[in-house]
């Protein structure tokens, strides 16, 4: 990899630019940084940019870097969960080159490219440190703690995933560095009132949990609560930022990227497993008749209320996603066994399909009036893994192609199987 250099101080740059360095303290560093000698302070300063201070750059040092391909590759993806439009350069030797490409996020390897030495050193930020263990002459003072360890592969894997677990993993961290076998971090929601020893998580007011150490004093307890908190914020951070990157902002409900992150996932499973997944197609019959006759907020009801209706038909594991204007897709990809004894998978989901049909047409809608043209129908197409393909691209193929079959068959239909079995 290749890249423009970074000018040195005193050369034009765009303000914008703004740079967080994670180096020795007493390396030189070019332009307008904060800096930190910690590689989880520096990736909690990106997902948790504080006072609004978002940063254009990364400078690493090698040395920074967890030892293993494993936790590198993991805080690698961590950083770029946390903000995609990160450069990440690497600092090495001498070297007066650096990565200026647009999406370069990814913390290059030790070969890829370096940061410049600048002519002034920036003001140091200090990181917060880890809370250190119990003073054993003083039960609530500890000694002056080193710098913060290396980050857990555990807990960066959990932050960029949005594992809920990672509450427990803190708890297991946070008991290992601080000698406190009694400290326990809550979720939200957990009970807590009159807990002794209890100290609330929160950052920027919101609440994030409680941590309960009994055996710690109050100092200590907000210590590890801050701590904890820097975390668990990061982690939600993620986990908002997934959620509004793969959720249809109409109806709530999954979209066209999520449907085929899950469809592929779930094919790969049912393998696995050797049970079968279905996909349903489908679309609204003459949606645009009812968009021109009534306007888009009547448009706009019946998708919301289309898919209150499937929502309640399909099962825990089932996948509901809008893919289109009026198009959706459903994975019935729910692994548990048939709720009805002796039932098969292909009944069941056939079952449920021609329910949900039944739903929408006995449906009303007020925003149509009483001029409204009929009911409102969908068709649908249906797949079936591993009967109809074992490839998630065919299996589409093969489901929109029945839903073009439904609609020549007069449309209110259900399309399936190889011999095109259809009801409406």
């Amino acid at each position: 990899m290749t890249g423009a250099p970074i000018s040195h101080a005193g050369q034009d740059r765009r303000s914008t630019d703004r740079f967080l360095a994670c180096v020795p303290r007493d390396a030189r560093i070019a332009g307008c940084a904060d800096r930190t000698d910690c590689l989880l302070t520096a990736i909690l300063r990106i997902a948790c940019p504080a006072h609004g201070v978002r940063y254009s750059h990364l400078l690493l040092d090698p040395s920074r870097l967890p030892a293993d391909a494993e936790s590198r590759r993991q805080a690698r993806r961590a950083m770029a969960l946390a903000d995609p439009s990160l450069h990440v350069v690497m600092r090495q030797g001498d070297a007066d080159r650096a990565d200026a490409d647009s999406g370069g996020h990814a913390p290059p390897d030790a070969h890829d490219d370096q940061v410049v030495h600048g002519t002034a050193s920036a003001p140091p930020i200090e990181a917060a440190p880890v809370p250190g263990p119990l003073s054993a002459g003083h039960p609530d003072r500890r000694p002056d703690p080193p710098g913060p360890p290396d980050p857990e592969p555990s807990l960066l894997h959990a932050v960029a995933m949005g594992d809920e677990r990672l509450e427990h993993l803190l708890t297991e961290r946070a008991r290992a560095l601080s000698g406190c076998p009694d400290l326990c971090i809550l979720p939200v929601g957990a009970p807590r009132a009159d807990v002794l020893g209890a100290c609330p998580i929160a950052g920027d007011g919101i609440d994030l949990g409680t941590l309960v150490a009994p055996s710690l004093g109050e100092d200590q307890r907000r210590a590890w609560a801050a701590w904890s908190a820097a975390w668990i914020a990061a982690r939600d951070r993620v986990h908002a930022s997934r959620e509004l990157a793969y959720r249809d902002d109409l109806t709530g409900i999954w979209n066209r990227r999520y449907f085929r992150l899950f469809l592929d996932r779930s094919i790969t499973e049912a393998r696995r497993v050797r049970r079968p997944v279905t996909i349903m197609l489908f679309d609204i019959d003459d949606f645009k008749r009812y968009n021109d006759a009534f306007g888009h907020e009547a448009g706009d009801e019946i998708l919301r209320e289309t898919v209150r209706l499937l929502l309640s038909t399909v099962r825990a594991g089932d996948r509901v996603c809008r893919i289109g204007g009026d198009e959706f897709a459903v994975v019935f990809a729910d692994l548990e066994q048939p709720r009805t004894a002796g039932s098969s998978h292909p009944d069941s989901v056939e079952q449920l399909a021609e329910r949900f049909r039944d739903q929408i047409r006995r449906a009303r809608f007020p925003k149509l009036g009483c001029d409204a043209p009929g009911t409102v129908t969908i068709s649908a197409g249906l797949a079936t893994f591993p009967w109809d393909s074992h490839e998630p691209e065919e299996l589409l193929r093969i489901a929109d192609a029945r839903l073009l079959e439904s609609k020549s068959r007069g449309k209110n239909c259900l399309t399936f199987g190889p011999d095109g079995a259809a009801c409406g």
